[in-house]
């Protein structure tokens, strides 16, 4: 176990050593990519809750101990004070009124969840996307935030003890660099998860995004418009688990941008899980190929304030942070991102 927490913590300081850029980017206001894109977006073969959603909505898993029909929501208490704060991006009043600080608070719900024996429905909120990343250069800065997400509706459903199928459909909001709403398309995608071992899980994915906004899950979730990916999972030992994931493994064209992905975990303290992640990113619109590393952290588990049967079948994190350092020849891109999700 030492020498994974060495490995870490190396491999950590690593990545810091090459923030020298002045280059950086924060999503911080509301997403679940923090857990994700610190194990390098190797991401398709692991089991969360709503951060599973717009990876694997086949990989969504929540409650272990099954007593019935149940809802869960997911809180988000970083938007609802940014809102506040800065009113005018959001489309109201240059005064601020009661009634806007009232309404201002549906920010505050991140996803809602329906839970029963073999089925999940649920609704996940205001996702940040990575269109005008331009706009995203402050910590905690909101400018064109309406116009730059989208919402997901999700099914998942457990076919075997073994295997689930998700399939979630989401709505885009994209934003022109002058901040004007540009349209709303719908996308799809599809997962299966398979736990085939005791160690071991195994996803599948297939992404159907419009044609239209084909490229808003590419620049760092490095996700395609019609592709298929596949990802693995082995846990050893008994707190650290690897993740490997390929990325467009149907791509037809004389040079494939097949990716490979991967991401180290380990959650042996009770409150603390250490998360690293690497692959190598092909030439494309962003920029030449270049190396991505990334850390995080995952803080305060908040299945130890549940009772047992409101427990979660995994380590259910309060706060996640990752850091993502792009790697160019002349420069390096830091991207920062934050989830922070309580639930009732």
């Amino acid at each position: 176990m030492k020498k994974i927490y060495i490995f870490l913590l190396v491999f950590g300081l690593f990545s810091y050593c090459k923030i020298y850029s002045q280059v950086r980017y924060f999503f911080t206001l509301s997403n679940q990519n923090a857990r994700p894109l610190a194990l390098g977006g190797a991401f398709f073969s692991a089991e969360d809750d709503i951060a599973s959603i717009n990876y694997n909505p086949g990989a969504l898993f929540m409650y272990p101990i099954n007593r019935g029909m149940k809802f869960t929501i997911f809180l988000n208490p970083v938007l609802p004070p940014v809102v506040i704060r800065n009113h005018e991006n959001f489309g109201y009043r240059d005064t601020f009124r009661t009634g806007d600080v009232v309404d201002s608070f549906k920010y505050f719900v991140k996803a809602i969840m329906y839970t029963n024996k073999s089925v999940i429905l649920g609704v996940l909120f205001n996702e940040e996307s990575f269109y005008n990343v331009e706009s995203s250069d402050k910590l905690f800065e909101p400018k064109n935030f309406l116009n730059n997400n989208y919402n997901t509706l999700l099914l998942n459903i457990k076919l075997a003890k073994r295997l689930s199928f998700g399939i979630n459909s989401h709505i885009i909001s994209r934003a022109t660099p002058d901040g004007k709403v540009e349209r709303k398309k719908w996308g799809t995608s599809y997962g299966v998860f398979m736990t085939p071992a005791k160690n071991y899980t195994v996803g599948i994915t297939y992404f159907d995004l419009p044609n239209e906004f084909s490229g808003y899950r590419k620049r760092m979730e490095r996700i395609g418009d019609e592709t298929i990916n596949a990802g693995i999972s082995y846990k050893f030992y008994k707190s650290t688990t690897f993740f490997f994931d390929i990325r467009n493994l149907n791509e037809e064209e004389e040079t494939p941008e097949r990716e490979l992905h991967f991401g180290l975990e380990n959650n042996h303290l009770k409150h603390i899980a250490l998360r690293v992640g690497f692959y190598h990113a092909k030439k494309d619109e962003y920029g030449g190929e270049r190396e991505v590393y990334s850390f995080g952290l995952g803080l305060v588990n908040f299945n130890s304030f549940c009772k047992i049967d409101n427990r979660f079948a995994h380590k259910n994190y309060i706060l996640n942070y990752s850091t993502v350092i792009e790697s160019f020849q002349n420069e390096n891109i830091i991207w920062h991102f934050l989830s922070l999700n309580l639930r009732i």
